[in-house]
């Protein structure tokens, strides 16, 4: 008796645990839509920052090291540098140690960023996806 009882507590949490799963695979898509979106919108406002800051700092570069910042590896390497260094103040100004992880999450956005400079146009051209043109 009792162990019929446990068994179909079991089975009645796995059953919801795995409704659960299906559930959210099918609200996935509308999710997935929403978060593209922010992700477009953090891109863009980074953009924005970092291209205000090298075209500022590109004569003075160009003065004093005779280097184009704005050539493709300068430019990747100073925008990964750029995010890392604004996640590191970020965390230095609440006391907390930035993980590993965060990182590497940075330098990949800063770099991301800097390949995809020539691109940028519009905030829609942080595409996810093959773009179809009508």
């Amino acid at each position: 008796m009792v162990a019929r009882i446990l068994s179909s507590i079991c089975i009645s949490a796995f059953s919801m645990v795995v409704l659960n799963i299906f559930l959210a695979l099918i609200r996935l898509p509308g999710r997935m839509a929403t978060n593209r979106g922010g992700l477009r919108r953090l891109l863009r406002i980074s953009y924005e920052l970092y291209a205000g800051i090298l075209f500022k700092i590109r004569p003075l570069a160009s003065h004093y090291l005779g280097l184009d910042i704005l050539q493709k590896i300068p430019r990747t390497i100073l925008t990964a540098a750029f995010s890392f260094g604004i996640t590191k103040a970020v965390f230095m100004m609440f006391g907390l140690f930035l993980p590993r992880w965060l990182t590497i999450l940075s330098l990949l956005h800063g770099s991301f960023i800097g390949l995809t400079w020539e691109k940028i146009v519009t905030p829609e051209d942080f595409q996810l996806g093959e773009r179809i043109d009508e």
